[in-house]
C-alpha cells in the first residue's frame, strides 16, 4: 500500500527517517520483513534487517563481511556476530565456536537471540503518523495482524530451548516493553527514551562459565558477557532480544547508543577490528572445509609440469616482444620506388588540387596533352629515318 500520499509533507519526512525503508515511498506494495539480513538491498530496506548496525561498525573503524556458513575464513575474523532466524545453537556449532575462542585472545561472539518481530512496530508507529482517522485505523489494524502472527508463531516454538551456554525460556504472551534499564552499556544514553521489547528470558545454570550482565531490565538480562579460563580474553555476548539491533530500532537515538556501546565490547589486538556477520535460518549452521577446488591448469604450476611450463611461458614472452613494433632491434623502413610514374601523377595531381584553379589546371593537362602528341609524331618520323623509310 503506498502510505505516502496520505501523509502530510512534514509526518513523510519523519517516516521515512523513522523506517528508513518504507515500502510505499519505493514504490513496492510489500513490506520488507527479513530478519538478520545484513548485505545487499534487503540489509538496507528490510525493517528487521541489520545494514544500519554493519553501518555502525564501519563507522567505528571496523572491517565488515557477511557469511551463512561456518568455515576456515572466519579464521580470519575478530568478531562474529550471529543472527539465527530461531533456536539455541546445535552442539556441532558450539564446539565450533569453543574452538574458534580459544585459538586466539580478545575475540567476541555476539549471539543475538530473535526474540523480536519489527513487524507489528512498525505499523504501530506507522498509525501514529496518520493525519485521518481512516488510515489511522487500516495502519492499527496491520500491526494486530502482525502482532497476533507473531504469537501464532512463538505458540508453535519449544518453550524451553537449551545448550551448554544457557537456557532459553520464550514468552507465549505478548512482547513486554522494557522499563527499567539498567547495565554498564546504558552508559551516556537515556534509559527511559530508549525503545526495546524483550519475550525472553534466560538462565544460566552453575557452570564453568563466567558471567556478567551489561543490561538488564529489572533483574532480567538483556545483554550478558560469558567467558572462560581457557578463551584467553575471548567472550561470547549473549544477546537475549534484537529489537534495539535492528533497522528500526536504531532509528531511535537511545538505543544506537546502546548499540556503539556493544561495538565498543568488540576489541581487537591490532585496533582494526575484522567482523563477520553471520546469518542463518536456524542455529543449526553448515560447517564448511573450504576444500580448493582445483581446475585443470592448476596442473602447470606442480611438478613436473611446472618446469617447461614456465621456461616455455617466458620464451613465447619474448618471441612476441621482439615482432613488436615498439621492441626488439631496430630495422629500416621500406623505400618507396622511384621508377613508379604513378606516384610523380599523384603527386602532380595534389599540386593542382592546391591551386583551387580549375581552368588553370585544365590548362596545365592541355598543354600536357598536345606536348605529348608532338613528341610522339616526332619519335614516329625518326624511326622512319632510321628505316630508310622516304618522309
Amino acid at each position: 500500500m503506498k502510505l505516502c500520499k496520505s501523509f502530510t509533507r512534514n509526518s513523510a519526512v519523519m517516516f521515512a527517517v523513522m523506517a528508513g525503508l518504507t515500502c510505499g515511498c519505493g514504490g513496492s506494495d510489500e513490506l520488507e520483513v527479513h530478519y538478520g539480513v545484513s548485505r545487499g538491498r534487503l540489509g538496507r530496506d528490510s525493517i528487521s534487517g541489520t545494514g544500519v548496525l554493519v553501518k555502525l561498525f564501519r563507522d567505528s573503524g571496523h572491517q565488515v563481511v557477511s557469511t551463512s556458513r561456518l568455515s576456515s575464513r572466519l579464521e580470519g575474523q575478530d568478531t562474529i556476530i550471529w543472527f539465527p532466524q530461531r533456536g539455541a545453537p546445535t552442539d556441532e556449532a558450539i564446539e565450533f565456536f569453543d574452538a574458534w575462542l580459544s585459538s586466539q585472545p580478545h575475540r567476541t561472539l555476539i549471539f543475538v537471540n530473535r526474540g523480536f518481530d519489527a513487524q507489528h512496530l512498525y505499523w504501530r508507529r506507522a498509525a501514529r503518523m496518520a493525519d485521518n482517522k481512516e488510515l489511522e485505523a487500516s495502519l492499527r489494524r496491520r500491526g494486530a495482524e502482525a502482532l497476533v502472527e507473531e504469537i501464532a508463531k512463538r505458540r508453535d516454538m519449544d518453550k524451553v530451548e537449551s545448550c551448554a551456554w544457557f537456557t532459553m525460556r520464550h514468552d507465549r504472551g505478548f512482547p513486554s516493553v522494557c522499563t527499567d534499564l539498567r547495565g554498564p552499556m546504558l552508559t551516556g544514553a537515556d534509559h527511559t527514551l530508549a525503545d526495546l521489547h524483550w519475550a525472553e528470558k534466560v538462565e544460566f545454570s552453575p557452570s564453568h562459565y563466567e558471567r556478567a550482565t551489561l543490561l538488564a531490565n529489572g533483574n532480567i538480562p538483556i545483554v550478558t558477557r560469558l567467558s572462560r579460563p581457557d578463551w584467553y580474553d575471548s567472550k561470547i555476548i549473549l544477546v537475549t532480544q534484537s529489537s534495539f539491533l535492528l533497522n528500526l530500532g536504531l532509528t531511535n537515538r537511545q538505543n544506537r547508543l546502546l548499540a556503539k556501546n556493544l561495538i565498543e565490547n568488540c576489541e581487537s589486538p591490532t585496533g582494526i577490528g575484522r567482523v563477520a556477520f553471520l546469518e542463518t535460518d536456524s542455529a543449526a549452521v553448515r560447517e564448511s572445509t573450504d576444500a580448493p577446488q582445483h581446475s585443470p591448469l592448476s596442473l602447470f604450476f606442480h611438478w613436473p609440469l611446472s618446469l617447461p611450463f614456465w621456461h616455455a611461458l617466458v620464451a613465447g614472452f619474448i618471441a612476441c616482444s621482439a615482432y613488436f613494433p615498439g621492441l626488439g632491434r631496430p630495422r629500416p623502413a621500406p623505400r618507396a620506388p622511384l621508377a613508379d610514374f604513378g606516384r610523380h601523377v599523384d603527386a602532380l595531381g595534389q599540386l593542382l588540387a592546391e591551386t583551387r584553379d580549375e581552368d588553370y589546371a585544365r590548362a596545365r593537362l592541355d598543354e600536357y596533352l598536345n606536348y605529348s602528341q608532338n613528341e610522339s609524331k616526332s619519335h614516329k618520323g625518326i624511326t622512319r629515318l632510321r628505316k630508310g623509310s622516304p618522309q
